[in-house]
């Protein structure tokens, strides 16, 4: 299929209902965000920008209609572009130019609907959507933040490893613009591992984060984790920490809540040593834990069958593990010749579960979840760079759009017959 830009793919996404038909939505280092046609190929629209595309995403209603809004970081360039027309309102900050920076719509806030962005080093800001007025502003080193609407409150965190003296502050905080109240959620302790690669250059995956929770609570929560090794639960609106905070041995790379587990509401953690863990949030100790090898860039719980843990690695690594702590070894291991840059469960692919994965080393992979035996390989040009499952015409097959480095976007199906 035609889908294809010119350089590096930054991200994919799935459009359900484009107009009477689904599409598929990708952003570039080309400056270009596309939106095409799913089973033709077609293009819908086209919106440049005059430098990298970071992030894009389309929004669904926006005063009866649709629009996608996107954010170039280096240009400080947000765009909210309103079809079929392609009718435009530009959102300029005049913050310090980087790569971090994203906008993200929100539906209503003080009585219309707004665009919030968030920048590295400056801050966060609240627009008018229809006009392009700054509305509200928040400075703060920002590493990521979240639009909660049912706390009407923006949560974001600062980068607690990286040291400036203009930005002394580095904390989670849920700030709710109406009444410009801020709640701060605090670690114990100060920084304790080396977050720094050979060359003396901050490791920017070493960051803290953070994610509003509330299933399976009775109050909404703020999960967070951080460099100085600790994953914590705290109450939203008191800022009290709920539960024990989880120790691990290196900075913590991400986390994850996972609302049910046979030991009830748990935290999946896992950090820069290959250290994975599953802990309830009544104890904060390991139920499930993995192992891996080099830096653990992502997990997911897997209820479907006897509970277990998805984890994947910088150096190639990937494992199903079932194992208690200090008990059985895991069920399935499955390796990459190269960092690996996600794996997701698959339940029914020709009637037994399955994991789809993909790498740095050009492939994607998909494999027998109980054996790691590989079903189908798929070559690609390049190392991919973005991967979205695909809704499939049939209930065990297999459908996804992958975009690689190079700029190209291929889109997969499988059925094993």
């Amino acid at each position: 299929m035609p889908f294809a830009h010119q350089r590096w793919i930054n991200g994919l996404q799935s459009v359900p209902d484009a107009f009477g038909r689904p599409a598929l939505l990708a952003w570039s280092y080309d400056g270009r965000v596309c939106l095409w046609d799913a089973q033709t190929g077609a293009n819908i629209a086209a919106i440049e920008h005059e430098r990298v595309v970071e992030h894009a995403a389309w929004i669904a209603d926006v005063n009866g209609q649709s629009a996608i809004l996107s954010s170039s970081a280096y240009a400080r360039h947000v765009r909210l572009t309103v079809l079929p027309h392609c009718d435009v309102v530009d959102f300029n900050t005049p913050g310090y130019t980087s790569s971090f920076m994203q906008a993200l719509w929100v539906p209503e806030l003080l009585g219309r609907p707004c665009v919030l962005c968030w920048q590295y080093r400056h801050g966060v800001t609240l627009w008018d959507a229809a006009s392009g007025e700054e509305l509200k502003f928040r400075p703060a080193m920002v590493w990521g933040a979240a639009w909660s609407t049912e706390l009407r409150s923006v949560l974001y965190w600062s980068n607690r490893a990286e040291q400036d003296t203009a930005w002394p502050e580095r904390n989670i905080a849920l700030w709710t613009p109406e009444t410009d109240e801020c709640r701060v959620y605090q670690f114990p302790g100060h920084i304790e591992f080396p977050i720094f690669d050979a060359d003396g250059r901050l490791n920017r995956h070493s960051g803290d984060g953070a994610m509003l929770v509330s299933s399976g609570l009775q109050a909404p929560a703020v999960l967070g984790w951080s460099s100085n090794g600790l994953v914590g639960l705290w109450d939203a609106l008191t800022t009290q920490a709920i539960a024990p905070f989880i120790r691990h041995h290196a900075p913590v790379l991400g986390a994850s809540w996972v609302a049910d587990t046979p030991c009830g509401p748990a935290i999946l953690s896992w950090s820069l040593d290959g250290r994975v863990m599953l802990c309830p949030i009544s104890t904060g100790r390991p139920f499930l834990s993995a192992s891996l090898d080099g830096a653990a860039k992502g997990a997911a719980y897997v209820a479907a069958m006897e509970p277990c843990i998805l984890a994947w690695s910088d150096r190639g690594d990937l494992q199903l593990c079932s194992r208690i702590e200090n008990d059985a070894a895991s069920m399935a291991q499955f390796k990459h010749a190269r960092s690996i840059g996600g794996a997701t469960w698959l339940s029914n692919v020709s009637g037994r579960p399955a994991i789809l994965s993909w790498a740095d080393d050009s492939t994607v992979r998909l494999a027998r979840a109980a054996t790691g035996n590989v079903i189908c390989s798929f070559g690609l040009d390049e190392r991919p760079t973005a991967l979205i499952l695909l809704p499939s015409q049939q209930p065990d097959a297999v459908s996804f759009a992958v975009g690689c480095r190079s700029g190209s976007i291929g889109v997969f199906d499988f059925v094993d017959r």
